[in-house]
């Protein structure tokens, strides 16, 4: 691949039903804690340049500034050196992506760290948008987070700014761009409505809106976008106790999405100066929990979570009074609160985006960083 590789990462998946009762009951963002964290922004010396886009999956801390979340108070974080805002109890997805596409040891650092740095020079190697709350349309993310579209924007009139794309960071063409967005969407409209009214097309041609812009506006070429997860098998979903009717429209929904995702995202990128891939996350979600043992993980809590209230702990991770898991068992857990995962399962998911052909489709995200024919050893393989 020529030059250094550019990886910016979009990805929006979802956020917790926690998150949105919080700030209803919580409009000053306090959740049950005197003081928000100051959150640290570090500088990632090994990184060419990751860019993150998301939602609360991949958030890094973006919110820190404006809304005390749960995600930046114990047990979130727990097996990093301190709070981050990430929705997990160590590193994110984005994370490990960076240390195999990049070979950056670091963390990922948040968009917002830029804004408090207040100079025109971004204070390290990586940076990210992702934000909870986000989604893809306006009606699904008011009041909670930025859509895909305005962290789009936010990216481009950074890059106006300080020239991202430089001759440090090399071609605009050498950028991979990862995308998981819709989830969210479609989790509001299950929830709030008695009937669905969401059309995973219109979900669907706002991704590809954003495809097409980086194609247009920064000469992207390589793009990998991940399929929404199986909602259904959510701890926040199950402790909801939607009825099968419900439950039927929230799978006729994500089943449409990722089919519909696959066939637009492949007509879009059909030239063959584009190089694309679909990571399959809701088919390693479903296997995970319908065959546990093979991933080492527990069939007695593969329906709950592991840090929250309730019969399946799936709210209240991050209050004064969560109820939190210890060390020992985090690994037996799919999900570390009602919607996001641990460490340890994000580790699988990149591992398995990376290098699986599997659940990686019609290339993996080896072959796309154009890393296929380099020996590179997974950490932990």
């Amino acid at each position: 691949m020529a030059g250094t590789l550019l990886l910016l990462f979009i990805s929006l998946s979802i956020t917790t039903n926690l998150f949105n009762n919080a700030l209803a009951a919580n409009p000053e963002g306090n959740l049950g804690v005197s003081k928000c964290p100051r959150l640290e922004c570090r500088e990632s010396e090994k990184a060419t340049f990751l860019i993150v886009f998301g939602d609360s999956l991949f958030d890094v801390g973006f919110g820190i500034d404006e809304l005390c979340l749960p995600s930046n108070n114990k047990p979130y974080g727990q097996k990093l050196k301190s709070q981050t805002g990430r929705f997990s109890d160590g590193r994110t997805i984005p994370d490990f992506i960076a240390e195999y596409v990049l070979g950056a040891e670091d963390r990922v650092t948040p968009y917002t760290c830029k804004l408090n740095e207040n100079n025109d020079k971004f204070p390290g190697k990586s940076l990210s948008f992702a934000q909870a709350g986000a989604g893809v349309l306006e009606s699904s993310s008011k009041g909670t987070g930025r859509t895909l579209g305005d962290q789009v924007k936010l990216f481009l009139e950074l890059d106006d700014k300080i020239a991202l794309f430089d001759e440090a960071s090399k071609k605009k063409e050498d950028t991979l761009y990862l995308i998981s967005i819709g989830a969210f969407d479609y989790l509001q409209e299950i929830r709030n409505k008695d009937s669905t009214s969401i059309d995973p097309a219109k979900v669907v041609e706002k991704i590809v809106e954003a495809v097409t812009t980086i194609m247009n506006d920064k000469g992207g070429r390589r793009f990998a976008v991940m399929s929404i997860g199986p909602l259904r098998h959510y701890p926040i979903v199950r402790q909801l106790g939607l009825n099968e009717k419900r439950v039927g429209e929230l799978n006729r929904l994500v089943d449409e999405h990722n089919k519909e995702l696959k066939a637009k995202l492949g007509e879009t990128l059909k030239d063959s100066k584009y190089s694309y891939s679909i990571l399959e996350y809701h088919k390693i979600i479903e296997k995970m929990v319908e065959t546990p043992g093979l991933y080492g993980l527990n069939a007695h809590t593969i329906q709950s979570a592991c840090c929250g209230w309730g019969p399946l702990k799936a709210e209240g991770c991050g209050s004064l009074d969560e109820n939190g898991c210890g060390q020992d068992s985090i690994e037996e857990y799919v999900f570390f609160d009602g919607m996001h995962h641990t460490e340890h399962i994000n580790h699988l998911l990149a591992r398995f985006f990376w290098s699986n052909n599997e659940f990686a489709s019609p290339k993996n995200l080896k072959s796309i960083a154009g890393l296929e024919k380099k020996e590179f050893d997974l950490p932990g393989f």
